[in-house]
């Protein structure tokens, strides 16, 4: 497939600066580009590449624009003018085109409702009274419990376990290894004598999570104990992200890979949550909010903001030198 330049400036509202007329056939890094492709240059630590890049045509910002000679697409966002130009190309279908087909493998229990042009793979578990929407993509060895809900258009992909009366909006994405709708950490202490004992809580809501949602690889996101742990629309989570038990997060929140967000935390919309962040339980965060990194977060934030708790790596004389002073207040 082949686009002109002009009509990846359509794409992304782009202005072009040299030929409308050059015909590209896809994206790729500027050290390896070909004048058939088109290569991204948003950050002046690539100059060395650009110098020596044979990309048809460049995408760039107005400050780095007299940084590229050839062919140029000059945008405000270069990284959304990639994600639609590598969505013009088929990129986003790229790996895992499916045709509607279900497997004479897969389980589909006789009262689950299945939508038109519906795809389910081999060894996939569909279990009774669960509704799938219109072209929903189920993959292989993925488990659906009972009374669950998928938006159409939503892929699930393999080995991927979805617990009973879980829903999903319309236009979910979520990758293998993922499970959504296992118990919350949630036990009651007992002792006997000498005797500890841990009791388990029933954990009997479930999980509501909105439309548009991307989840990772690998990620676990609990059922609520008494009230449903709730993932409004547009939110994307990274690999490896524990959620625990009753968590509810906000609209457009971005949650990067190892972070952990304990029971009955409230994350605002429109946040950003660093990977490997630590977020104590039955705390708030407000809209607008980014967590960097590493941080760890033990009382609600009310204010919109930057928040940080890491210190970066150092020397490891430097460092003990460090934790000496601290201790001496």
């Amino acid at each position: 497939m082949k686009l002109t330049l002009e009509q990846l400036a359509e794409c992304c509202e782009g202005e072009i600066v040299g030929s409308h007329s050059i015909a590209l056939d896809g994206v790729t890094n500027l050290g390896v580009a070909d004048p058939g492709k088109i290569s991204l240059y948003s950050d002046k630590k690539y100059a060395a590449d650009l110098a020596n890049t044979r990309a048809g045509a460049v995408i760039t910002t107005p400050s780095l624009a007299e940084d590229c000679s050839g062919n140029k697409l000059i945008v405000a966002n270069p990284l959304l003018a990639l994600a639609r130009i590598l969505t013009a190309f088929g990129a986003e279908n790229s790996g895992h085109q499916v045709t509607a087909e279900i497997s004479d493998d897969a389980v589909i229990a006789s009262t689950a409702q299945l939508g038109e042009n519906v795809t389910i793979g081999a060894n996939a578990v569909i279990g009774s009274n669960t509704i799938l929407g219109d072209q929903v993509c189920i993959g292989p060895g993925t488990v659906i419990g009972e009374n669950a809900r998928i938006g159409a258009f939503s892929r699930i992909d393999a080995n991927v376990t979805i617990y009973d009366g879980c829903q999903l909006g319309h236009r979910c994405h979520v990758s293998s290894g993922t499970v959504i709708g296992s118990d919350g950490f949630g036990f009651a202490e007992t002792a006997d004598g000498d005797q500890l004992e841990w009791v388990a809580i029933p954990q009997v809501a479930g999980v509501i999570i909105g439309d548009d949602v991307s989840i990772g690889s690998n990620t676990s996101i609990d059922r609520g104990s008494l009230e449903d742990t709730v993932i409004a629309d547009d939110v994307i989570i990274d690999n490896l992200v524990q959620i625990a038990h009753n968590v509810s997060i906000g609209r457009h929140t971005a949650i990067a890979g190892c972070a952990g967000i304990a029971g009955s935390a409230r994350i605002g919309k429109n946040c950003k949550i660093g990977g490997r962040a630590s977020i104590l339980g039955h705390i708030d965060i407000c809209d607008d909010v980014v967590v960097f990194a590493d941080s760890y977060v033990t009382k609600s934030i009310t204010v919109p903001g930057i928040y940080s708790a890491a210190l970066p790596a150092m020397p490891i004389r430097q460092w003990h030198k460090l934790v000496a002073r601290l201790r001496r207040g």
